[in-house]
């Protein structure tokens, strides 16, 4: 017979964690990547005076994306 110990508590939690890491992360790979071309092109324009302007929408989409990780990785506690 199965040990109930080593049984997944909650499989549906641990499948919907999963989402939201996968989302987490992509999210958070897109807005680094996106940031970093934006601040490239503006470096390579010598022209660095817009670079509060791509903070000001870079660090809440960061945010939100690390908000969306952490929910997801609490649904998928380590067994």
């Amino acid at each position: 017979m199965a040990d109930p110990a080593l049984a997944p508590s909650n499989t549906s939690g641990r499948f919907v964690g999963l989402v939201l890491l996968s989302i987490g992360v992509l999210w958070l790979a897109l807005t680094g990547l996106c940031t970093a071309v934006a601040f490239i092109t503006l470096a390579g324009q010598g022209d660095l005076s817009a670079v509060m302007l791509i903070l000001v929408f870079a660090a809440p989409s960061a945010i939100l994306g690390g908000a969306i990780y952490f929910v997801g990785r609490l649904l998928r506690p380590k067994q």
